[in-house]
């Protein structure tokens, strides 16, 4: 009887870690990345906020930048991984060119073992710089010491964050990279012209300075020359005025 139950105990033991390991290679998750530009900003998120709505994707982090020549926004975004390639596929039709698009297949429980492993690394590293700054008597050291705490902190809480991101396998990760370039038209000038008008301006400038810097010093020459003859010419004459004896 004590056989027969050690037995099945140890045939249930082999089923259950057969179970995990088949379990643990099926578990994938997927991380992509894509780059792209839209004709219209405002418009493109308005059709992305569609999308993931159609497909119960979540913006987890956005990032939006207004600037001289483009608006930018970074997002992360948490998308089922069943609908995945379905949602890269919808994303896509929003822009008016897609520049980088990468999507990687992950297995979990490779890539949360591999994280832990750095997280395990740093956080000896940081031990050695808190022994450090515990010994040392020198104050530039430890502020030294304490900077490269915080950097390793920083570093820790990124891939603990990952490895959060991983364990909710029911969902990917796309970090996706939006940007509208305006036209030249928008740039503006001091003085309010637009870039069209400011090209008109520098060549009518260029013009000016051509006249200014040749046919002006010209003429001052020419206009020189006249006096001085003009000058030659009077005194001359007051000279043969004087030797007449009338």
């Amino acid at each position: 009887m004590k056989s027969s139950n050690f037995f099945i105990v140890n045939v249930l033991i082999i089923l259950y870690c057969l179970l995990v390991s088949v379990t643990e290679a099926q578990t994938f998750s997927k991380l992509g990345n894509i780059e792209m530009n839209v004709a219209d900003y405002k418009k493109g998120i308005i059709d992305l906020k569609k999308v993931l709505k159609k497909w119960n994707a979540t913006v987890a982090e956005e990032k939006e930048g207004d600037f001289t020549n483009k608006v930018v926004n970074n997002l992360k975004i948490r998308i089922p991984n069943q609908d995945y390639d379905l949602v890269i596929e919808d994303i896509s039709t929003i822009a008016s060119k897609v520049g980088t698009k990468t999507i990687k297949q992950l297995e979990i429980s490779k890539e949360i073992k591999d994280l832990e492993g750095s997280i395990a690394s740093k956080l000896e590293i940081k031990q050695k710089y808190t022994d450090l700054i515990n010994r040392s008597k020198l104050s530039s050291e430890i502020d030294r010491s304490k900077k490269d705490i915080e950097n390793l902190n920083n570093e820790i809480a990124q891939l603990e964050g990952r490895i959060r991101d991983l364990q909710d396998s029911q969902y990917g990760v796309l970090y996706l990279y939006i940007e509208q370039l305006y036209e030249a038209p928008i740039l503006q000038t001091v003085k309010g012209e637009t870039f069209n008008d400011l090209s008109k301006n520098t060549v009518v400038g260029f013009l000016r300075k051509i006249l200014f810097f040749t046919v002006l010093p010209i003429l001052l020459v020419l206009a020189g020359y006249w006096i001085y003859k003009k000058y030659r010419k009077i005194k001359r004459k007051r000279r043969s005025s004087s030797k007449s004896p009338w």
